[in-house]
């Protein structure tokens, strides 16, 4: 599978663990067999029942047919899905941020929700966690490519102090995909250096792989002597992928990784794949 297609698949499972966390599975309405899928969110809209929301089933069938309609049929399904994305309940907007993934996940996903970037950025601004991170995957996940109207927005959600650190680690991803500006490059220079949880440290260390920023490199380096394991196997597979010039800048402490008979063993074999591509280059 390729990168963009794993990223692909983890933006939606993102939203759908989002869907299930805010949307319990329990006191849903019934499943319904046939779906009018463009006139569903105005249904919801129109009636909702905060006591008994649509069954994730439903959402997730409806959120499907969309995606496959017509431009025109999706045209008239989006003000819905938008207006059910400001609707005062988490539960319907992880609804709605279902379909709209979906949607942009068309190849012209940016071309149908243009108009709504401004509702989309928006979401970063929600409260629940989940929600941030499925806003996050959502923008970094529209196709062909995030509009540049994102970069800004995305930027100032990195920046943030009381914003989810995961999100804001997966919303570096979203940044490499416009090119390289000194504003981009702070950004990560700063949050790499904040105190971060595990999870969101390695996210970030995986993210900044795709750096060619010097500095960048060197902070992305100095995780090799991290007490933690996982995050010193973190930062090898990151140096490896931002090239044999990482790698070979820090090839001595890449050394002493692969030499050290206390070190995992997963280290070890990282290390030394790491150190293989700079022998390799200097054999020819």
């Amino acid at each position: 599978m390729s990168i963009s297609k794993m990223l692909s698949a983890l933006c939606a499972l993102s939203i759908l663990i989002a869907c299930f966390l805010v949307s319990p599975p329990l006191a849903c309405q019934a499943p319904k067999d046939d779906i009018d899928a463009i006139s569903f969110f105005q249904t919801i809209v129109q009636h909702y029942n905060l006591g008994a929301p649509p069954k994730y089933d439903d959402v997730y069938k409806a959120a499907r047919q969309i995606a496959a309609s017509s431009a025109d049929d999706v045209r008239v399904a989006v003000p819905w899905i938008i207006k059910a994305l400001h609707y005062p309940d988490d539960r319907l907007k992880a609804d709605a941020m279902l379909a709209l993934f979906a949607i942009g996940q068309r190849q012209d996903g940016v071309k149908l929700l243009g108009r709504e970037m401004p509702a989309l950025t928006s979401l970063l601004d929600l409260e629940n966690k989940q929600l941030q991170l499925a806003a996050v995957n959502l923008l970094g996940s529209l196709k062909p490519a995030p509009p540049l109207e994102v970069k800004t927005p995305i930027l100032e959600f990195i920046k943030r102090d009381d914003r989810d650190t995961q999100a804001q680690a997966a919303a570096l991803f979203v940044v490499a995909a416009f090119p390289k500006a000194p504003d981009i490059v702070q950004a990560e220079k700063e949050f790499l250096l904040k105190p971060l949880d595990k999870t969101s440290r390695m996210s970030a260390l995986n993210a900044l792989g795709r750096s060619t920023d010097p500095e960048i490199e060197g902070l992305v380096a100095g995780y090799l002597l991290d007490a933690d394991k996982d995050i010193r196997f973190t930062t090898i597979q990151s140096l490896m992928r931002m090239g044999k010039s990482a790698v070979s800048t820090s090839a001595a402490t890449l050394i002493k990784l692969a030499e050290d008979p206390q070190e995992a063993p997963e280290v070890r074999r990282a290390a030394k794949s790491a150190l293989s591509m700079t022998q390799s280059s200097q054999s020819r």
